[in-house]
C-alpha cells in the first residue's frame, strides 16, 4: 500500500518541482466540460513539497522494511517488555537483546503507522481542491488544447481518491501486522 501511495502520488502532475511554476492543466471548467486553464490552485507543496505525501510515504517504506528486517532478523522479540531491572543492578535482567529488539520493533511500527496516517491526512486538502472534478459532464471527449498537459482533473482526482484509500489501508494493515506479529511470536513459543 505505500509504494502503491508513492507510486500514484509521482504520476499526478507533470512538473513535480514545487518551485517551477504549475503551468496549464486541462480541467474541469464551469459548465462541466475539460478545457486547458491557467489559474488553478496550486497544490503541488503538499504532494511534493519539504512535507508532504511524497516524503512522508518514502520514509514510511524505509520504516517498513526496518520494521519487518527487526521482525525477520530477531530470534525473539519481547511484546510484552517483560525485562526488568532487577533490585541495585545497572543493567537489564533477562534477555536485553530479545527486549531492545521489542524496543525497536514497536518504534519501527508505529513510526511507518504515523506517517502513513500524517501521508492520508495531507492527501485531504489536495482531494478537496480538485472537487471542481466532481462536477464534470458523463462522457466528455478530452479537448485537442489538453493534449501533452498530463492528467486531466478527473484523472487526478481518481488518483488521488486511490492515494487516499492506499495510505488509510496502510495505516490499518501496519496496525493488523504489529498486532498479528506479537501473538504470532506467542503461539510459536507455546
Amino acid at each position: 500500500m505505500i509504494i502503491i501511495t508513492y507510486t500514484l502520488n509521482s504520476s499526478l502532475f507533470k512538473e513535480t518541482d514545487v518551485t517551477e511554476p504549475l503551468g496549464q492543466l486541462c480541467n474541469v471548467n464551469t459548465s462541466g466540460l475539460l478545457s486547458a486553464t491557467d489559474n488553478s490552485t496550486d497544490v503541488r507543496g503538499l504532494l511534493y513539497g519539504p512535507i508532504s505525501v511524497q516524503g512522508t510515504s518514502f520514509f514510511a517504506g524505509i520504516a517498513a522494511i526496518f520494521t519487518i528486517l527487526i521482525a525477520f532478523v530477531a530470534p525473539k522479540i519481547d511484546m510484552n517488555m517483560e525485562s526488568t531491572y532487577e533490585k541495585g543492578s545497572m543493567i537489564l535482567g533477562g534477555e536485553p537483546v530479545v527486549y531492545v529488539a521489542g524496543i525497536m520493533y514497536r518504534l519501527s511500527a508505529l513510526t511507518t503507522a504515523m506517517l502513513m496516517f500524517m501521508c492520508t491526512i495531507l492527501i485531504v486538502p489536495v482531494l478537496q481542491a480538485h472537487q471542481n472534478a466532481l462536477t464534470v459532464v458523463e462522457d466528455s471527449p478530452t479537448p485537442e488544447s489538453c493534449e501533452g498537459l498530463g492528467l486531466n482533473e478527473v484523472d487526478r482526482l481518481d488518483r488521488l481518491q486511490a492515494m487516499f484509500i492506499a495510505s488509510a489501508a496502510a495505516v490499518v494493515l501496519v496496525g493488523v501486522t504489529a498486532y498479528s506479529v506479537r501473538y504470532d511470536r506467542k503461539a510459536s513459543r507455546e
